[in-house]
């Protein structure tokens, strides 16, 4: 058997076997009262997937969806412009036309001396 397979099968062993780990701080999570509860009522959903395939929406959700959608169209518009204003953007790039000359003089390239 090569290392990979060992490897994989011992993985695979170490994992089932947390499947069989006691959690006993879930068990104390549980109440008597929830101890007591009868089980859930399972029902058929069937006739809830069935409606959503017919895709039938009625004209106020239509109206309400459509609303919001050009709210968050407008909102996506108004964030795609610039994030720095171009009087902002002038000033940091001058500030740093400074900088880079200070740190010329101050501290040269390697190799440059």
């Amino acid at each position: 058997m090569t290392t990979n397979y060992r490897s994989a099968l011992l993985l695979l062993v170490a994992l089932s076997l947390t499947g069989c780990a006691r959690f006993p701080e879930l068990d104390k999570a549980i109440t008597e009262e929830g101890k007591a509860a009868p089980e859930p009522v399972l029902v058929d959903n069937r006739p809830l997937i069935s409606a959503a395939a017919t895709g039938s929406v009625d004209t106020t959700t239509r109206s309400s969806l459509q609303s919001r959608a050009a709210t968050l169209q407008a909102r996506s518009t108004a964030l795609a412009g610039p994030v720095i204003d171009p009087a902002e953007l002038a000033e940091i790039e001058a500030a740093h036309g400074r900088l880079r000359a200070e740190t010329g003089r101050v501290a040269p390239e390697p190799g440059t001396r």
